[in-house]
């Protein structure tokens, strides 16, 4: 099976960290750590722990983004993804890195977050 059927997914991308064989789109993309990666990124990093106190606008606010997309998911799942790896150094040719993104940017969104 491959990332369409949800048996491969990383499982830092569901909530509470579980996957459900009966429904595996059930928290896929909910999980904290990809929360607080988002948050970390697109907002501050105090946002994480504790209402923003930042003293300059975070990246959403410099980039126009008023909500999530599918980019910015794969963006911070690639990124989450990285930093639990033992890689010491991101690499554009790694391609579990390379299909997780691809995946999550491109994943359908029907009936999962309606």
């Amino acid at each position: 099976m491959g990332y369409d059927s949800g048996d491969q997914w990383p499982m830092f991308l569901y909530a509470g960290y579980v996957y459900d064989s009966e429904d595996p789109w059930k928290g896929l993309l909910r999980s904290e750590i990809l929360i607080f990666g988002f948050k970390h990124i697109f907002t501050s990093p105090s946002s994480v722990d504790r209402e923003p106190k930042a003293t300059r606008s975070g990246n959403a606010y410099l980039h126009g983004m008023k909500t999530v997309t599918k980019g910015s998911l794969a963006y911070v799942a690639t990124q989450v993804r990285f930093s639990l790896s033992s890689s010491s150094v991101f690499s554009r040719t790694n391609t579990v890195l390379k299909t997780m993104a691809r995946r999550v940017h491109t994943i359908s969104w029907r009936g999962a977050y309606d």
